[in-house]
């Protein structure tokens, strides 16, 4: 069946006729199941295979299209709903051309247009010549705006290499992996939050890392949003401001302490499965406090590098500045540790990776990070 006898020429004309602002219900309603069903007609006679280039990522559209191809949904609403969009851009056009045409021989075409592309399963009724593009979507793994390109029912994943200067067709990915950073304490003093509200340390921070995080061609390289540039940024904070800027959700996370090692656990305070939230530290641990992460982070600094921070930022009195900050908020950890370097152990989806007997993790919990002490710290420069 093609996509005309599915989606003929007269309901077209009835959503060209329908005002401003309606046809967006019309098409998810009308033109979405048909375009569905277009795609299903594709992916049982065999033509629509997974997105090349895809493996590793994470890319809602891209999973939602994978998961229909190989005949197990999921997410199809939202699959639904994009191409009944794709179909309401082919409306656009039509409105277009039948501007320019006269709106009887405009339509026709652009309907033409739309339902010959549908059958080809490479979507060119938006200019003579042009595959149809996705908007561009952004793989939560390596941090890329990808563009999903269909020729022929077969996707491939597009983005543009600022480096190179030039569009590149992507390959597929493995998995970031967990890792750790070391971090010097030298007075024992941890103060956590998800940032440091305080005009003179962003001043300081963003002045440290500016050269690094200014060049636009490493912008989606430091790109909070996926797994590759949580890390990259938490490094980046380490190098160059002496602080660490750990990747969580907008929840609350809770820090507990082991009674044995001192050993540090960060977890969230609430997740699916949990009955309950953890009101208290799980056995063998102590609660060092609880942090609100609005900026989806957990920020660790010993108190002397903070200090020399809000110096450098311009804060005269950065002694009684920390002090008040720390005692003004109710949500940050200000708790005591041994003096040295501490090992931080973080990474994507590090509560189901994670090497929970060999890290110390307690029952129970779905950490961020873990902390440990691993030698003695260097002075603070």
């Amino acid at each position: 069946m093609t996509f005309a006898d599915r989606y003929p020429l007269a309901r077209f004309l009835e959503l060209l006729a329908m005002p401003d602002g309606t046809q967006d219900e019309h098409v998810l309603r009308c033109g979405a199941p048909e375009a569905m069903a277009h795609l299903a007609a594709a992916r049982d006679a065999g033509l629509m295979t997974r997105i090349a280039g895809s493996r590793g990522r994470r890319i809602r559209l891209v999973d939602a299209w994978n998961a229909f191809a190989a005949g197990s949904p999921q997410d199809e609403t939202f699959l639904s709903w994009t191409m009944g969009f794709t179909f309401l851009l082919g409306v656009v056009t039509a409105r277009m051309a039948a501007t320019r045409e006269g709106v009887a021989k405009g339509a026709e075409r652009a309907h033409r247009e739309i339902c010959e592309a549908f059958d080809r399963g490479d979507m060119r009724y938006n200019t003579p010549g042009a595959r149809f593009r996705f908007d561009s979507q952004m793989d939560e793994v390596g941090g890329e705006f990808c563009e999903i390109v269909v020729k022929g029912w077969q996707g491939t994943l597009q983005a543009f290499d600022l480096k190179q200067d030039r569009t590149v067709v992507l390959t597929d990915i493995v998995a970031v992996p967990l890792t750790h950073l070391d971090i010097d304490l030298p007075t024992g003093e941890l103060l956590m939050a998800d940032w440091f509200r305080i005009d003179a340390f962003t001043k300081a921070v963003d002045e440290r890392l500016d050269a690094r995080l200014s060049d636009h061609r490493s912008g989606e390289q430091y790109s909070i949003g996926s797994d590759l540039g949580g890390v990259n940024l938490a490094k980046a904070h380490l190098e160059d401001a002496g602080i660490l800027q750990i990747r969580t959700d907008d929840g609350s996370v809770v820090v507990d302490v082991a009674d044995a090692d001192d050993r540090l656990v960060a977890s969230r305070s609430h997740h699916p499965g949990m009955r309950r939230k953890h009101a208290h530290a799980p056995e063998g641990h102590r609660r060092a406090g609880t942090i609100d992460c609005d900026r989806h982070t957990v920020m660790i600094a010993d108190r002397a590098q903070i200090v020399l921070l809000l110096a450098e930022g311009g804060d005269a009195t950065p002694e009684e500045t920390i002090d008040r900050y720390m005692a003004d908020h109710r949500h940050v950890v200000r708790t005591s540790v041994r003096p040295g370097r501490w090992r931080i152990h973080f990474g994507p989806n590090f509560g189901r990776r994670a090497n929970r007997r060999k890290l110390g993790i307690p029952k129970g919990v779905s950490p961020w990070f873990t902390m440990q002490r691993i030698g003695d710290a260097a002075p603070i420069a």
